[in-house]
């Protein structure tokens, strides 16, 4: 849609105001993040929701481009509020024993959401290019109803050493303590944080890589590509790529599970650098074999595709290497509430977010360059093994780190729990 937008504006550099975008948004998240471990998370939530359909609703009366940069930088702000606070409540709705589970729900929803819009994108882009944005706004208008007659739960009722005291309506926000400045800092001084924070970046490198690319290289017919008919291409690419939906579920149901069965927190690390390390062989190996270029007008596309069996291999080994790169997403977010205190998961998810974006980007950039250069498969399997690999071994150190920084959570609230019952 974005080629429509330029002819509609007659500019060409609307790649880079959508770089901003993103930009605006990901440095809002920090603000965000330490406001709504500050404030009512509900109330911050509907803010955000409100900008992003007013702002949305102004694409009608775009008419400059002066007002869709100042509507889209406006959009991003308000986009920002969803992931920190969304996480936030998420970890005082959810039990602590089914977090990585409900978890891995939202992540397929979120996924799902992706792509209704680039399919909506699609369908309306050639029609009008401000329909899109108007399905946004009444989306983001239903949630904003909805959000309205939600309860919004109080900071740490699911906690094991709290949830009695929630109980008895002995607990409230006014007694939880709030973030300060100290408490952000120290969320950098927690080695389970930083080999997190860490390893995002570096998992976020392929998968952007990945993400972005891989309908161009069955798409596109330099660099080692492939050729297909891009509806063919899509279709292609996000079979292969379906696995990882099934492995957010999958794994972070088990993930749960593992931790209740031997009660550490170590076990949710341990599964996530096997899966991790393993995904690695897995997808590297599925572009080891050259795939058939298409001849536009030689054969049927379909039958082209089911008569080669590499088209096969390719798809069954990278299903499973997404499969098994599920396991992070879910377990991850879980691990750092189990090791972050209630006030401070806003600012925590804001600072993991930042860190996915930043991996992205790098891996964009990167990309832009390797890929004229190597051809689409040498740049997949080098950045696959290289990102993916480093990743892996920086979640070692989170398996000897996270299981005393759970403990350290559990005392203080353990104390916490003592003195409001003392009060």
């Amino acid at each position: 849609m974005i080629s429509i937008i330029e002819i509609y504006y007659n500019i060409n550099y609307l790649g880079l105001i959508e770089a901003f975008f993103i930009f605006i948004s990901t440095m809002s998240l920090f603000l965000w993040g330490y406001l709504s471990d500050k404030y009512s998370r509900k109330r911050i939530l509907l803010i955000g929701f409100a900008i992003v359909i007013f702002s949305n609703i102004g694409m009608i009366f775009a008419d400059k481009i002066e007002i869709y940069i100042l509507l889209r930088v406006f959009m991003g702000i308000g986009i920002g509020t969803i992931s920190p606070v969304s996480y936030s409540l998420a970890s005082d709705f959810i039990d602590i024993n089914e977090r990585s589970t409900i978890l891995g729900g939202s992540s397929v929803a979120t996924i799902s959401g992706s792509g209704i819009g680039i399919i909506l994108g699609g369908v309306f882009g050639d029609i009008n290019w401000q329909i899109p944005f108007l399905i946004i706004a009444l989306f983001f208008l239903f949630l904003l109803i909805l959000f309205l007659s939600i309860r919004e739960p109080i900071r740490g009722e699911k906690e094991p050493e709290l949830i009695e005291l929630a109980s008895k309506n002995q607990l409230n926000d006014k007694k939880m303590p709030l973030i300060n400045i100290k408490t952000f800092y120290s969320l950098f001084k927690k080695k389970t944080n930083l080999s997190m924070m860490t390893q995002g970046i570096l998992a976020l490198i392929p998968s952007a890589i990945l993400n972005y690319y891989l309908i161009n290289y069955l798409s596109d017919t330099r660099y080692g590509g492939i050729g297909l008919p891009l509806i063919w291409a899509t279709i292609l690419a996000l079979s292969s790529a379906s696995g990882r939906i099934f492995g957010f579920l999958i794994w972070g149901y088990l993930g749960d599970k593992l931790q209740q069965k031997y009660q550490t927190t170590k076990a949710k690390a341990l599964l996530v650098t096997l899966t991790m390390g393993l995904q690695v062989p897995m997808i590297s190996f599925s572009f080891f074999f050259a795939l058939p270029v298409y001849e536009k007008g030689n054969i049927n596309v379909l039958l082209f595709i089911l008569t080669s069996s590499s088209f096969l291999i390719f798809m069954s080994f990278f299903f499973l290497g997404t499969l098994l790169g599920g396991a992070s997403g879910p377990n991850r977010r879980s691990l750092s509430f189990d090791i972050n205190e209630p006030e401070a998961r806003g600012s925590i998810s804001s600072i993991f977010t930042f860190a996915d974006q930043i991996g992205a980007s790098i891996g964009l950039f990167i990309a832009s360059f390797l890929i004229p250069t190597l051809g689409y498969p040498q740049t997949f399997i080098a950045i696959v093994v290289i990102g993916y690999g480093l990743a892996m071994v920086l979640w070692i150190p989170s398996i000897f780190y996270v299981e005393n920084d759970a403990k350290i959570l559990r005392k203080i609230l353990k104390d916490r729990a003592e003195q409001l019952k003392n009060e």
